[in-house]
């Protein structure tokens, strides 16, 4: 922590995400924080002296993003600096570790979401085909049909991740898999080959929306440290989704018609479309605030 001349505090710089037991750095000249309540107040491993010039040091919410290579420079310029006493290199690593290890709690209805949205496309496997069958649509028609979904999702795909970039993750992650579940109703009131088509546009915009976002927003929430344990679950939730979807959808088709997966379907995703509106804080600023150049 750093306190100017006037008395306000400064920016924070390298404190917070560290444990208080590590001993990161500490000043070699403890007589000039004694005046500071806010050094006072901070842990001591951590402290730095007031006189030292930490302007261009991370912040301590940019710490736990620095990759290795990045914390041994910021070591050897904290092991440089006259003001600071820096413990060894293993032990002011253990303390980064600590900090930036832990998988964010945010995953959790990022992955429920995802799991819907691919349980989605797993139902339309054994009930689409049945559902043309009944109004009576060849074989081609149905290949059109499914070409849609796909269609949807590659010309979606780079405007999600634009607007995105521009409004927030937030926004997308509540839009697409509303968006998707429009689909899904739509699906369970076609009675056409049209309606059909509009119904899988819907769906596929909506699951590329999602897929974008969700990708974004944990590639915000995760570091260098935790960053395959963030999202090596988005395979998983894939797995899932096409394993129980058509299981699911093939099952509530037989005993209950063909309306009710989609419509059952829809009702998910507006689930998880109101979860990620209250659960999911906005992240674009998480990521406009990690270190470029420590």
């Amino acid at each position: 922590l750093q306190q100017s001349a006037s008395g306000h505090d400064a920016d924070r710089r390298v404190e917070g995400t560290w444990p208080r037991n590590a001993q990161a750095v500490s000043p070699r000249a403890p007589a000039s924080t004694a005046s500071s309540p806010s050094l006072a107040a901070a842990p001591s491993s951590l402290r730095c002296a007031a006189a030292a010039d930490t302007s261009t040091l991370p912040t301590s919410s940019q710490l736990r993003y620095l990759d290795e290579a990045e914390l041994k420079s910021l070591h050897a310029r904290l092991e440089n600096s006259p003001d600071l006493v820096t413990p060894p290199w293993r032990e002011f690593k253990a303390s980064w570790e600590a900090a930036a290890t832990p998988v964010d709690r945010r995953v959790r209805p990022i992955y429920g979401t995802l799991t819907l949205s691919f349980v989605a496309q797993g139902i339309q496997f054994p009930v689409l085909p049945q559902l043309a069958r009944s109004l009576e649509l060849g074989t081609a028609d149905l290949g059109l049909i499914a070409a849609t979904t796909a269609l949807a999702r590659l010309v979606s795909n780079a405007p999600a991740a634009a607007g995105a970039e521009r409004f927030g993750r937030r926004p997308l992650l509540i839009a697409g898999p509303a968006t998707a579940a429009v689909g899904m109703g739509l699906l369970a009131c076609s009675d056409c080959f049209w309606h059909m088509v509009v119904a899988n546009t819907c769906l596929g915009a909506g699951l590329a929306t999602t897929t974008t976002a969700a990708q974004l927003y944990l590639a915000d929430i995760s570091t260098p440290r935790n960053r395959a344990a963030t999202t090596a679950p988005l395979l998983q939730s894939a797995l899932i989704g096409f394993a129980v979807g058509p299981a699911v959808g093939g099952v509530l088709a037989q005993h209950l018609g063909f309306s009710l997966p989609f419509a059952a379907c829809a009702t998910g995703l507006l689930g998880s479309s109101l979860a990620s509106a209250l659960l999911l804080p906005e992240t674009l600023h998480e990521a406009a605030s990690r270190p470029r150049d420590v």
